[in-house]
């Protein structure tokens, strides 16, 4: 499928649907209102453009009906069951295990010399669900440790990719900014970042942190146990893949306890991404 103008234009109002989420403050009257409004005008174009097709509409609208059914139900048994399952179709769509939502593919090929091929695309299932799920954000209340944990965060970071580097899956590589790059970068920050930051930062260490809260070391286990599953969801690249991911996981729930607002782990997850596509072999180097 090629870029057009309305696949653009699908993509634009998703990324400023999430611009609301992550930078309006939530207890704007008309902040979920209008965060509904841009999953509807996404889905919309999103089919119109060819990106969605009616069996995705129809799984779209599943999880709506969940994700609305909870927000009005009172009964905490009844509220948690309709959490769970809005939750586990989320990451269904999101693990692009749902039909019907096509891909772009903008590039397929090798980045860099000594690269894998890397295949670079564009899909709305990811993001959309994330949209939705976004719908169980609650600022957290969990106490804010010392900002020398930001600094752990960083090295923490920079760390995990020198261990890639050291076992021989990245290697040094760097590149220029391309029409392809920024493709990439869209696609990183707005279709794949912004939920997996819901899921795994906004939701589960938020839900892990208030469920902890009366333990000595509440903060440092939810953080530890969201990246944990963080690292779980990656296994599909290897287990050395998997406990970097893990690792990767802890130090953006490190930055998230550190400055809790909503944009502060999907940028420190962006920055550690971009490092890695920019700096280094992508997605891995030859030979892995």
């Amino acid at each position: 499928m090629l870029l057009t103008f309305p696949i653009y234009l699908s993509c634009l109002l998703l990324a400023l649907t999430i611009a609301w989420c992550l930078l309006a403050p939530p207890t704007h009257a008309a902040f979920h209102a209008i965060r509904w409004a841009g999953v509807s005008l996404t889905s919309l174009s999103g089919w119109l453009a060819g990106l969605i097709t009616p069996i995705g509409l129809l799984s779209l609208l599943g999880l709506a009906v969940l994700m609305a059914a909870r927000a009005r139900c009172r009964m905490a048994w009844h509220r948690n069951m309709l959490t769970t399952l809005a939750v586990l179709a989320a990451l269904a769509m999101a693990l692009h295990m749902l039909p019907g939502f096509e891909r772009v593919v903008i590039f397929h090929g090798i980045l860099s010399e000594g690269s894998t091929p890397a295949r670079i695309s564009w899909t709305l299932d990811k993001a959309l669900a994330g949209l939705m799920l976004f719908g169980l954000y609650v600022p957290s209340t969990a106490p804010r440790p010392a900002k020398t944990w930001l600094i752990f965060a960083i090295s923490l970071m920079l760390g995990i990719l020198m261990l890639g580097v050291f076992s021989g899956m990245l290697n040094w590589s760097p590149k220029t900014i391309n029409q392809v790059a920024l493709h990439w970068l869209f696609g990183n920050l707005f279709l794949t970042t912004f939920a997996e930051e819901v899921v795994f930062r906004h939701w589960l260490q938020n839900s892990l942190a208030h469920h902890l809260a009366h333990r000595r070391f509440g903060t440092p286990m939810s953080i530890a146990l969201a990246g944990v599953a963080f690292g779980v969801a990656h296994l599909a690249g290897g287990p050395l893949y998997a406990l970097l991911a893990t690792l990767a996981g802890c130090a953006y729930g490190l930055v998230y306890a550190t400055f809790p607002s909503r944009w502060s782990p999907v940028l420190a997850h962006t920055a550690f991404n971009s490092l890695h596509f920019f700096l280094l072999t992508y997605p891995l180097s030859a030979g892995n």
